[in-house]
């Protein structure tokens, strides 16, 4: 199992204060049958107001937050450990023959077939 630590920073300088920002991150590692995300932090100045949480629909979280105070700039920083397993060695019989790809990807698809589409967009 590999062990990664990653860094992100992003900041703002604005020429002139801003009254409020509404902004939404997509910096939180989830956790997949090959990754466990074991640490997250993240650090937003000037403080938000408000912060939330959701889940999109690929299940990836999304943190919604907003200043809602004079400002002249703005500062997120967050740092992740994530432990990943080595990818297993797959076969031709380990995957759908390209006729069955595409009979999931047609209308008469049911919901649960339609899986296949999050990895179209």
């Amino acid at each position: 199992m590999m062990k990664y630590t990653i860094k992100h920073r992003t900041w703002y300088a604005y020429a002139e204060a801003a009254p409020v920002c509404h902004n939404m991150l997509h910096l939180a590692p989830r956790d997949t049958s090959r990754q466990v995300c074991a640490e997250y932090r993240r650090r937003i100045v000037p403080e938000p107001a408000f912060m939330t949480r959701r889940t999109d629909w690929f299940g990836n979280f999304v943190d919604y937050f907003s200043i809602e105070g004079s400002h002249n700039g703005l500062e997120v920083t967050s740092q992740s450990v994530v432990q990943v397993s080595p990818t297993p060695k797959l076969t031709p019989s380990d995957s759908l023959p390209w006729e069955g790809v595409v009979r999931l990807s047609t209308p008469e698809a049911t919901a649960a077939d339609l899986t296949i589409y999050q990895l179209t967009l």
